[in-house]
Parts: C-alpha cells; sequence; structure tokens
C-alpha cells in the first residue's frame, strides 16, 4: 500500500455532532442574519446531498421532488405489526397472572385501529386509477414517508450523468434543506465556490483536519455522508448515491431507483442525533 493511500484512509470523516457545531457557528458570524442562515442551509444541504462543491451549486430546484417512499409506509406497518404483537403478548400474560391489564387492552385497540386503516391505505396504491389518491393520503397522514428526491448531475462522470439523491423528511437536517427550497432562484444555492470555500474556513471545517495534522479533503462534506452511511447501504447503493461507475458488468444489470434505498437512509436519519440551532 502507498503512503498515500495510507494517508488519504486514515484521514477522520466529520461526525454529525461535529457538523452540527459547525452549523451553529455559521449562525453567530458578523454577517446579516440572513447570510448566517444561508450559511446554515448550506452545510446541512452540502451533507445531505453528498455532493462535490460545483455539483452542489449547479443544483435545479426543477430537479428537485417532493414524493412519497412505500418502503418506509411498509415499515410503519411492519413496526405497528410487532407493536400489537407485544401488546397483545402483554395482555395475555397479564391475564394468567390475574393483573388488571385495561389500559393496555385499550392501547391496543387504538393501535389495531391504526394498523388496519394502514393496511387500507397501503391496499390503494395496488388499485390502478388510485395511485394520486394514496400518494396524497399517505403524505397526509404519515409525513414520515415523504423524501425530496434531487437529481443531481455528476460532473466527474463522462459522459456526464444524473445521480437520484433522496432527502428523507426525517433526518433532523431535512428541515434547513426544505427552507433553502423556499429561497428565490433558480438553483439551489447562489453563490460561488469561492464563498463555499470561505463559509468551510469560518466555521472551522478546515481547521477540524488541520489541527490532527490530516490533509483537507476537496469535498470535506461529501466524505462525511459518504462514511456515515457506508454502513447501512450495500456497495450498489452506495455507488448509486456517490455517483461512482460500478465497474465489469454490474453497471449493465443492476437498475436502482431512489425508492430502492432510501430505507437504509431513513433508518440512519432516525439514529441520528437531534438538531439544536
Amino acid at each position: 500500500m502507498s503512503a498515500e493511500l495510507k494517508e488519504l484512509e486514515e484521514i477522520p470523516a466529520i461526525p454529525r455532532l461535529k457538523l452540527y457545531e459547525f452549523i451553529a457557528r455559521a449562525g453567530t458570524q458578523d454577517y446579516p442574519e440572513s447570510f448566517c442562515r444561508r450559511d446554515q442551509r448550506l452545510l446541512a444541504t452540502f451533507f445531505l446531498l453528498a455532493n462535490r462543491c460545483r455539483e452542489g451549486l449547479a443544483a435545479e430546484k426543477e430537479d428537485i421532488e417532493l414524493q412519497v417512499s412505500l418502503a418506509v409506509l411498509d415499515e410503519e406497518i411492519n413496526r405497528k405489526e410487532a407493536s400489537l404483537m407485544r401488546l397483545r403478548g402483554e395482555v395475555d400474560i397479564g391475564e394468567r397472572l390475574g393483573r388488571d391489564v385495561q389500559r393496555t387492552r385499550e392501547e391496543l385497540g387504538s393501535l389495531f385501529d391504526e394498523y388496519q386503516d394502514m393496511l387500507r391505505l397501503r391496499a390503494k396504491w395496488d388499485h390502478p386509477g388510485s395511485s394520486l389518491e394514496a400518494v396524497d393520503e399517505t403524505a397526509t397522514r404519515y409525513p414520515q414517508t415523504r423524501v425530496y428526491v434531487v437529481k443531481l448531475l455528476t460532473l466527474k462522470r463522462k459522459p456526464r450523468v444524473y445521480r437520484v439523491v433522496p432527502v428523507p423528511v426525517v433526518d433532523p437536517l431535512a428541515p434547513l434543506f426544505v427552507e433553502q427550497l423556499q429561497e428565490p432562484g433558480e438553483t439551489l444555492f447562489d453563490v460561488t465556490r469561492q464563498r463555499v470555500w470561505q463559509i468551510f474556513k469560518a466555521v472551522g471545517v478546515y481547521d477540524f483536519y488541520k489541527s490532527q495534522g490530516y490533509m483537507v479533503p476537496k469535498n470535506p462534506l461529501r466524505h462525511a455522508r459518504l462514511s456515515e452511511v457506508t454502513n447501512v447501504l450495500n456497495s450498489a447503493q452506495l455507488d448509486r448515491l456517490a455517483g461512482w461507475k460500478i465497474k465489469g458488468t454490474a453497471d449493465r444489470y443492476v437498475h436502482l431507483k431512489w425508492d430502492d434505498f432510501v430505507l437504509p437512509l431513513v433508518r440512519a436519519a432516525r439514529s441520528a442525533p437531534r438538531l439544536e440551532v
């Protein structure tokens, strides 16, 4: 192994809590409040999209859609089913031991009604002509199933291709991303690469590496995001999220949609520390 490769492998990735510190610090810079808030949104968005700098600045809002993930809906159904089994067990054991299980029975009944309603909603997805109604109802009643789907041009690939990045609304950083979508303009960010680098320097991104004696990656928040999700995605999913070209025949035969790998990202988001800024 070359010394250069070994050095690259040893470079630490910015953890979430450290990123939260950078976001908080961006809010205290000596700029107008609107500029500070934009800097916070930029840090959050660049992390969630795992983009290279130019890709993040070139992202167009028309290539961002709010959709519903069936995978997340199905997981919600499975979670409710598991809770039902647990409560039924508690009722059975309580009755055998002569305990008062009235409150548990009421909880069981309420949860069962929710479970049945969710199954009825899920069945609408399987009937032609009901998809739009099912999407609207799911997005309204179960907002945790919402996902922003971003088509991001992978500038490093030749020929240049789009990669699709799902951003689950349950991620603690998603509110900052959604806030940025409300800003006027056709692109997600109307700043320069030089300004992005200034923000990184001002909040301490570069010092995070330099203080430990490491070289600074060109796209530190991309490194951070991909390092965070590498343990929840398989190799094909990670390739799709990062926009890497799959070597060999896999690129011809593995066809993944955003909904095929959003569930691991949702699970990672649910386990992420809460953001307080």
